[in-house]
């Protein structure tokens, strides 16, 4: 407040500090003290994670529309080339792909194609297809990795074990000693 000349009180109207001609006008001791910024410089802490967790989102469905698209495919190894009945010749064509000629006694199909016999080398029994024969006949007809995890997993406290998947069935046993005996057979 100021008085004026004839000594009446008049109100001030708030204005730059005559000592700082640059400083802004100030209404309140608080807004003296917090500097104000505009919209856009406000920092955003939360954008960070926001966007982060949005990228998340979107790699994880597209990973998920994926395998969902190869699970309703039924997988690509069994839409490119399947195991049939259509196809006898499918064990004969694994044990010539994948067993020694010395072997071949121990990887025998009979019965028109129909069945195949495997007898695999254990540590008593040195006739017989190898490890890697083994796997790869399993491969050649297309077994599936449960499969043969399964058979890795058997002990020979499990006694006869069946598997089957596309049109092959396959009745197993193991004993370290005599190694992995098993009848396959394709079905209707």
């Amino acid at each position: 407040m100021t008085i004026d000349d004839a000594g009446t009180p008049e109100p001030t109207q708030p204005g730059p500090d005559p000592a700082a001609p640059d400083a802004p006008a100030v209404t309140d001791g608080a807004a003296a003290s917090t500097p104000r910024l505009s919209a856009t410089a406000r920092p955003r802490p939360w954008l960070l994670p926001l966007l982060t967790w949005v990228g998340g989102l979107v790699v994880g469905a597209a990973i998920g529309v994926g395998v969902m698209g190869a699970v309703a495919a039924g997988g690509t190894n069994a839409a490119a080339t399947p195991t049939s009945t259509a196809n006898p010749a499918v064990f004969d064509n694994a044990v010539k792909a994948c067993v020694s000629g010395n072997n071949r006694g121990s990887a025998e199909v009979s019965d028109q194609g129909e069945t195949l016999t495997i007898d695999n080398k254990g540590e008593e029994d040195f006739a017989g297809v190898s490890y890697t024969e083994l796997s790869c006949l399993l491969e050649a007809l297309h077994a599936p990795q449960a499969v043969v995890s399964h058979i890795e997993q058997t002990t020979s406290m499990d006694g006869r074990q069946t598997e089957e998947w596309d049109d092959v069935e396959m009745q197993f046993t193991y004993h370290p000693d005599r190694g992995l005996d098993a009848v396959l057979t394709l079905s209707d």
